[in-house]
């Protein structure tokens, strides 16, 4: 009802069932990252996975939000570019340590031998 669309695409064989993942509310940056993980769990292909009880539901979307959703998501789906960018800071800062690690190993063997 949000996004106008079924979660899943076309209904698929039981076999297709197994390889489908929740693709999440892409698209519609108006939809809380809060909602979206409540709908993750309440669209579960798995019976099993989903609420149990409607009031399980209506807590979880209530304006608090609930702190296991969240942290289930890894940082890469939750902020892609803050993932990439501290990615990149962290292979910096190894990087620098390699060249220096380097420079100075081939400064000793330059001087002692």
């Amino acid at each position: 009802m949000l996004t106008g669309k079924l979660p899943y695409g076309k209904p698929l064989s039981k076999r297709a069932q197994k390889r489908l993942r929740y693709p999440g509310q892409t698209g519609q940056p108006r939809i809380p990252s809060r909602v979206d993980a409540t709908l993750e769990k309440a669209l579960q292909l798995n019976p099993a996975l989903r609420y149990e009880h409607m009031s399980e539901l209506m807590a979880d979307l209530a304006t608090k939000p609930n702190p296991d959703l969240i942290k289930r998501k890894p940082l890469l789906e939750r902020n892609p570019i803050k993932f990439w960018r501290e990615l990149a800071i962290g292979l910096l800062i190894l990087n620098l340590m390699l060249l220096y690690l380097y420079q100075r190993c081939r400064f000793h063997h330059f001087y002692l031998h």
